[in-house]
């Protein structure tokens, strides 16, 4: 029922920083994720232009995938191949050689990393480094093993982390949570606009009646 597993230092919605970028018209952030080589095969995102990262990708890769709002922003044409520095200039040089400088390997299409309430902002995704420990495991699991996967997923836990406590959430339900605010404001309008129409009817009704006496 399992289809693939995925590691990454955050939940897969929430940046672990940014790269800030001095493009021509001012500074840029771009929200920073670092994750594995499986990460957009397992959250299911699509490369439009360039690859994915290499399985075999080391901690030591320079290559980065950016998203369809960072090639915008920086007006890349041919972003596939260049290196940030190509194009932008550091906010805050720093004169040292071992400055983060990575190639584009690869561009993935838009997609909500974040509120569906903001735009799309550029993103960068870059392998994690060796030292950097996994915060959070995406698991892709067939619809059908939606019940069993939990418990396959436990058993295999305990044999590897039996001093640590198997804690698991689906996606949906961590978006759910995310935007539960405007599910419970939607509820208040719908409601309210319930008892806007019950009034209206009742005021139409009363002037029906109303109308009825006078003939």
């Amino acid at each position: 029922g399992l289809t693939g597993v995925s590691g990454r230092l955050n939940d897969g919605w929430q940046s672990t920083g940014a790269i800030p970028l001095q493009a021509t018209d001012g500074q840029v952030r771009s929200a920073l994720f670092r994750v594995d080589a499986g990460f957009v095969r397992i959250m299911g995102l699509r490369i439009i232009q360039g690859r994915d990262f290499l399985p075999t990708a080391g901690a030591d890769s320079d290559e980065v995938l950016v998203n369809e709002a960072f090639v915008r922003r920086f007006g890349l044409r041919d972003p596939v191949g260049r290196r940030f520095y190509d194009f932008a200039r550091d906010p805050h040089p720093v004169q040292r050689p071992d400055r983060f400088n990575p190639v584009i390997a690869g561009v993935v299409k838009d997609y909500h990393f974040a509120s569906l309430q903001n735009a799309i902002e550029p993103l960068v995704l870059c392998l994690k480094r060796t030292e950097e420990r996994i915060g959070f495991i995406a698991v892709r699991i067939r619809p059908e093993a939606r019940t069993a996967a939990p418990r396959l997923l436990q058993k295999i836990w305990k044999k590897i982390q039996p001093d640590k406590p198997f804690d698991w959430q689906y996606l949906e339900d961590v978006l759910s949570v995310s935007y539960s605010g405007e599910q419970n404001w939607g509820r208040i309008f719908a409601a309210s606009s319930f008892f806007a129409v019950f009034i209206a009817c009742l005021g139409l009704l009363g002037l029906t009646s109303y109308v009825t006496e006078q003939r």
